[in-house]
């Protein structure tokens, strides 16, 4: 899917619903079952679109479990296994690990730049 196509599905709203849409109805269940509705938004977007939110999941991409934990609300404090549940098996893998993968994400663009 191009870039174009995926702002198009978002559509200012970056729901599981449209998650699902741009990867697989598999993956839009892990994101809904997984991640925290009020962090939802901030995850299709990371990964459609390679626009990173706030140090909370920037930690968690960069795979900075101490960072996370310092920067994380109360809800995030008790997801942060269901984060890594997530990204290992809704996620591409090119999207979170190290500061690096997620400089190069961010960089390309997310999903989308992939297809151009």
């Amino acid at each position: 899917m191009k870039r174009a196509d995926i702002i198009e599905v978002i559509n200012g709203h970056p729901s599981p619903e449209a998650y699902g849409l741009i990867t697989s109805e598999e993956w839009a269940n892990g994101l809904d079952r997984l991640i925290p509705q009020h962090m939802q938004n901030g995850v299709v977007l990371w990964v459609c679109m390679g626009i990173l939110p706030g140090s909370f999941l920037r930690a968690v991409v960069e795979n900075d479990l101490f960072g996370a934990c310092r920067a994380a609300d109360d809800v995030n404090q008790n997801a942060i296994f269901r984060y890594a549940n997530f990204f290992h098996n809704y996620a591409p893998s090119e999207c979170f690990g190290s500061p690096k993968k997620v400089a190069a994400w961010e960089k390309q663009g997310g999903l989308g730049a992939r297809e151009e």
